[in-house]
């Protein structure tokens, strides 16, 4: 009996799930950064590493790098195990390579062993980046188990689920399972999308597809006329890394014309660098009452003026929304959505979650666009459907009227032949 019981304990125990586990960040406000501190090594030498959702790779610097970042002796550790493996880790902001090792971390109460990273010998120059290393949480990790943190930690049974979430009020990354603050309350996803034909750094991220953009949604009648916004499809990536939104170049004219121009008049700046183009809102009750919208599988994620624009020193709006000429057709969702919605990041089901933030329900909608069933091209329908109706009523006509002359044609040569052969006899 006693045995019987203590088999139904540890099957219980062994069914009984995981805690989700919280790791505290600190936020950098002048770089927007989530940094995390991990401890590599038998000697636990702790690294501020930055959380990024585009990258599957985690590394820090050797000490063979030459910028002036801390940098790790990985011959110190007891525990560690180099190899001759070369891995490059590519970025849009600086590329970087070195060798694939194996040690040690430790994270907050979480301990792991043969833990693998790349340990970077050469920063590519001019490099604009992070230096003092990152932690990769991209989607695909290509690398095997060992590089993957979130499966490392699933084998090693810290959690119970491949997910993850930060979350911006406290400042936190939860690993295992949805922010428990979150309960009860609207969830809604988007599946992942094809990212190999895309460019190297963004082969690896979180990508979901974006049909729509809108302007200025009236929240109080909770509609939305897709035929009046401003179609993209394209696709969407969300980058832990990044202060800002980006558009693709290729929807800077759209961009102005349907909504800088219509909402701000003259009222709006614009400003170009070197590699991209962004505006200035001169007005700021314009500014803090606009708002633009993201039509993603049905839901309409609403970024207001605050959330949108930033207050500079001279007292003007900069849009966060930054124009790059790239190749593909992408936008990158940095801080401002991020911070405003709870992402939630799902391996296990293959798709973006969010939580919070503000929200309309287009599914109606969006279903009736994606099959050609919105009001106006239901009227242009209707008209083509008129127009083709009338062609072939005056089709049919002409047709009948012909073939009426053509018979009483027939009959009036018949007639004359009768009358020439009466005539004739």
């Amino acid at each position: 009996m006693k045995i019987a019981l203590l088999i139904i304990f540890i099957a219980i125990s062994n069914i009984q799930s995981l805690e989700p586990k919280t790791i505290p960040l600190t936020y950098e406000e002048e770089t927007g950064y989530y940094i995390i501190p991990i401890s590599f090594g038998s000697n636990e030498e702790e690294f501020g590493l930055q959380v990024d959702t585009t990258t599957s790779e985690t590394w820090i610097p050797s000490l063979k790098t030459t910028l002036n970042v801390k940098k790790y002796n990985i011959s110190d550790s007891e525990t560690s195990q180099q190899t001759k493996k070369t891995f490059e880790v590519e970025d849009e902001d600086g590329d970087v390579r070195g060798k694939a090792c194996y040690d040690s971390i430790k994270v907050g109460d979480i301990s792991l062993e043969h833990f693998g990273f790349v340990l970077v010998d050469e920063f590519e120059h001019p490099f604009s980046d992070y230096g003092q290393g990152k932690l990769g949480l991209g989607f695909k990790q290509e690398h095997g188990d060992d590089f993957n943190f979130l499966r490392k930690l699933k084998l090693n049974n810290v959690i119970d689920k491949e997910v993850f979430s930060i979350d911006h009020q406290n400042k936190v990354l939860i690993l295992g399972d949805h922010p428990p603050q979150f309960k009860n309350q609207l969830y809604t996803t988007c599946p992942m999308v094809e990212t190999n034909d895309l460019d190297d750094e963004y082969r690896q991220a979180w990508a979901c597809e974006l049909t729509h953009l809108a302007f200025n949604v009236d929240k109080r009648s909770k509609k939305i006329d897709l035929d009046k916004a401003f179609e993209v499809n394209a696709r969407i990536t969300f980058d832990s890394a990044y202060p800002y939104i980006s558009f693709p170049k290729r929807n800077l004219k759209a961009f102005k014309e349907k909504f800088l121009e219509v909402y701000f008049k003259d009222s709006y700046k614009e400003v170009k660098s070197s590699d991209s183009t962004y505006f200035v809102i001169t007005d700021e009750s314009l500014a803090l009452s606009s708002s633009v919208s993201f039509i993603i599988e049905g839901y309409a994620y609403i970024l207001p003026g605050n959330r949108l624009f930033l207050k500079t020193e001279e007292n003007e709006y900069e849009l966060l929304i930054r124009f790059y000429k790239e190749n593909d057709n992408i936008f990158a969702f940095g801080a401002p959505f991020m911070d405003f919605f709870t992402v939630v990041f799902d391996y296990e089901e293959s798709e973006v979650g969010f939580y919070g933030g503000e929200r309309l329900e287009i599914t109606r909608e969006w279903y009736d666009y994606l099959n050609d069933m919105t009001p106006e091209k239901k009227k242009t329908r209707q008209r083509n459907y008129i127009y083709i109706g009338v062609g072939v009523f005056v089709f049919v006509v002409i047709v009948l009227i012909c073939c009426i002359v053509r018979r009483e044609k027939k009959v009036g040569n018949r007639f004359e032949n009768q009358n020439n052969e009466f005539e004739y006899a």
